[in-house]
């Protein structure tokens, strides 16, 4: 996408984003109305194309002022908004072994007592051993904070988003808001649309958090480093850890436009003077939320965007780390 295109999108996506809600609404509702159906994806999908072929030819026949194709329009979007709105969030279920357990903290002064904090060793990407341990922080030594950047589809605009936070002494934290997920659900930015899953925010190693995306599921990762002012870091820190104390007592759907990673990112750094005070596409689309935080001054790009994620890419630091040793590892990927 061109610096063009994407200003001129950055700047009307605020004032087009209802409108574009009501035209998606529709094929929103047809798709769940769909996915109900006792068929594998393929099926679904055929069904929900045949659906929308037929409804649409339906509604043009009878025209949009008629009854009959009003009610084609808002029933289905009725029937499966009531539906959605019926529906809670589960504390307790199947989870994948990564997600099964729930971070909690405890302040004590400057202290935070973190409880499933993450480590997971692998070995493959299936064969691993996932630990929740007990850690102790100091937040009067959180000095800086890193923006983690995890392209996974095939256009850049899908990616997960996280943050990872530095210590004086070398330590790091990593803190990945996600969606929990089911033994055997897999995850889906469609199904995310759809209340499927809940939120989790997975506090833990970087050779976990880093490793796992950059040497086992060999996506592209990028570690943009966008705050070194300790105030505000332990001030994001601090919020993200009251959050995980909430989620453990009052769970939240996940949703892929308005509980997501970057949506969370956001209302933990809504704080800082920098960022930005209306809705941008590149909060729906998180591949590009590098550029957003360039714009205001989170981060530096030394001459273009893609020179910012030429320089910032570290899977082969991150091969190259020793893996046995938790602070060199991080030291190593920031060389």
């Amino acid at each position: 996408m061109s610096q063009r295109l994407r200003s001129w999108a950055a700047k009307r996506f605020p004032f087009v984003l209802p409108l574009i809600l009501l035209v998606l609404s529709w094929p929103w509702a047809v798709y769940g109305f769909v996915r109900m159906l006792p068929l594998g994806r393929s099926g679904k999908r055929l069904c929900w194309i045949l659906a929308m072929a037929l409804g649409a030819a339906t509604w043009v026949y009878y025209g949009a002022g008629a009854i009959a194709g009003a009610l084609i329009f808002i029933v289905p979007v009725l029937v499966v908004l009531a539906q959605q709105l019926s529906l809670r969030p589960n504390l307790y279920a199947d989870w994948v072994d990564e997600q099964a357990e729930l971070a909690t903290a405890q302040f004590e002064g400057d202290d935070v007592i973190l409880r499933n904090y993450r480590h997971t060793v692998y070995r493959t990407l299936e064969d691993n051993d996932v630990h929740f341990l007990e850690r102790r922080f100091d937040l009067s030594r959180v000095c800086r904070v890193d923006f983690i950047a995890v392209p996974f589809g095939g256009w850049r605009g899908v990616a997960h988003v996280f943050l990872t936070f530095g210590f004086s002494d070398g330590e790091y934290l990593a803190v990945s808001v996600e969606a929990r997920r089911e033994v055997g659900e897999p995850y889906s930015p469609v199904d995310g649309l759809y209340q499927q899953y809940e939120v989790i925010y997975v506090f833990g190693d970087e050779r976990d958090l880093i490793g796992k995306r950059a040497l086992f599921q060999k996506h592209p990762v990028h570690l943009l480093p966008m705050i070194s002012n300790p105030e505000s870091a332990r001030a994001i820190l601090t919020g993200m850890l009251e959050a995980a104390n909430r989620l453990a007592q009052v769970p939240e759907f996940y949703h892929s436009v308005t509980n997501t990673c970057t949506s969370n990112i956001l209302n933990h750094a809504s704080g800082l003077e920098s960022v930005p005070s209306r809705y941008d596409f590149r909060l729906v689309f998180p591949g590009y939320a590098d550029g957003l935080l360039v714009e205001t001054g989170l981060l530096e790009a030394p001459d273009s965007m893609a020179a910012l994620r030429e320089a910032t890419l570290i899977n082969s630091l991150a091969a190259a780390a020793p893996m046995d040793d938790g602070k060199a590892w991080s030291r190593a990927l920031r060389m």
